[in-house]
């Protein structure tokens, strides 16, 4: 009998034990759901009011536009490391591809269309298109790019905008609407005139289209609408985190280069520095056989190092800690200007790293400017201060810390009042 009662006490525990932890677990699975449902987030986007495309207004108000554009924008607003990278290199290469639409009287909008083709890049597609502006070889030939063994101008950025200007200038003769001309792109001038004909319309958002022309422009418009307005879709890019462009001269030449990389060499620049300014020479001699010509791009002089400085990446001469005596960097503090901070600088103990400078902006003057006089950089400054973009207004007062060996350096005057 002792031993009945026993097995049943200890059965009767078990079970209770069991529940109790069975219950605590399916508290904890129902707690955490319910914390995920009240914390997680995915907001859709919101479709603005008035949409253009070069100045022709898209009619949101036709549901099936609203949704087909309402789709492009879901998909390359949540498409983040891509639509980054665009933004990033909107500000490398759009200063080359606008003033030559702009001089070829192409509307500013065009520019989008790069970043539907490639993502600007010298990108190559299944089907054999290349470059920028992603174009078949037989299209190239036609508006006058040269493709050979030795060179591919479809790589060359700004010649092949040039080409793509002609091609736009052609649409739009044919079409009188930029719309069209952009959707003739993907299309042909042939397929977007044959749609028109046979469906008795003279819109591109009245034609019914096959799936990849009809998504096309509708890319190129959410790519516009983000880029132009991209805090309204949660893309936070400083300038100093987009890529800066790269000064370049070029030089023409019509004859024999044996081996480009003692010519890169001799122009005292790596191959590799020398084939990333010109993707369009394939191989490394240029035989030119006919003589023809060609423009070849080198960096400025210093450009590289400029363009390290805008990252703020070349420590070695900014304004960085050094190593002393002291466990943490000491900064003197002044609401006094420049010139006068600098004064009181002198004055204090050998064991001070940083001098904190308040410079007021003057006319005329930028941040690289200002980075160069204080021997910082651009993005640094802009950390300092807060800033999202690298233009400032004059008067503005900007935080700028300098280290104390050198400020001997620095040369600024008093303010003139």
């Amino acid at each position: 009998m002792y031993r009945t009662y026993f097995f049943i006490s200890v059965l009767f525990v078990s079970v209770l034990i069991a529940g109790i932890f069975l219950r605590g677990r399916l508290t904890n699975r129902d707690n955490y759901q319910q914390e995920f449902a009240e914390r997680y987030r995915v907001y859709a986007v919101t479709v603005p009011t008035h949409l253009n495309f070069c100045g022709e207004k898209v009619p949101t108000s036709d549901f099936e536009v609203f949704e087909r554009f309402d789709r492009e924008l879901t998909i390359n607003t949540y498409f983040q490391s891509q639509t980054i990278l665009n933004i990033k290199r909107g500000s490398r290469y759009f200063p080359i591809i606008e003033p030559i639409l702009k001089r070829n009287g192409i509307p500013d909008d065009f520019k989008y269309l790069c970043m539907v083709e490639s993502g600007l890049s010298n990108a190559t597609s299944p089907s054999n298109a290349v470059g920028f502006w992603q174009f078949i070889e037989e299209t190239a030939n036609r508006y006058g790019l040269k493709i050979n063994e030795e060179v591919d101008e479809r790589y060359d950025i700004a010649k092949s905008t040039e080409a793509a200007c002609a091609y736009f200038k052609e649409a739009y003769s044919e079409f009188n609407n930029w719309t069209l001309t952009a959707a003739s792109y993907n299309m042909g001038i042939n397929g977007i005139r044959g749609a028109l004909n046979k469906q008795k319309a003279n819109s591109f958002y009245d034609l019914y289209l096959n799936s990849e022309t009809s998504r096309y422009i509708m890319r190129l418009l959410a790519i516009k609408e983000i880029y132009e307005h991209p805090k309204t879709y949660g893309y936070y890019i400083p300038q100093f985190l987009r890529y800066p462009p790269v000064p370049v001269y070029s030089e023409t030449i019509t004859e024999t280069i044996e081996d480009l990389v003692e010519y890169a060499q001799a122009h005292k620049i790596t191959y590799k520095t020398f084939k990333t300014l010109n993707p369009w020479l394939r191989k490394n001699e240029l035989k030119n056989r006919s003589g023809q010509t060609y423009v070849i791009y080198f960096p400025q002089e210093g450009a590289e190092h400029l363009v390290s400085d805008f990252y703020g990446y070349d420590e070695q001469n900014d304004s960085t800690v050094i190593q002393t005596d002291v466990q943490e960097p000491i900064i003197l503090r002044s609401d006094s200007n420049a010139a006068s901070t600098i004064m009181a600088a002198s004055k204090v103990q050998d064991s001070l790293v940083y001098v904190e400078i308040n410079h007021i902006v003057e006319r005329n003057e930028d941040l690289n400017g200002i980075a160069k006089k204080y021997h910082t950089t651009v993005p640094k400054i802009m950390i300092w201060n807060n800033l999202e973009f690298t233009t400032v207004q004059k008067d503005k007062l900007l935080r700028i810390l300098v280290r104390k060996d050198l400020l001997p350096l620095i040369k600024v005057q008093e303010r003139r009042r």
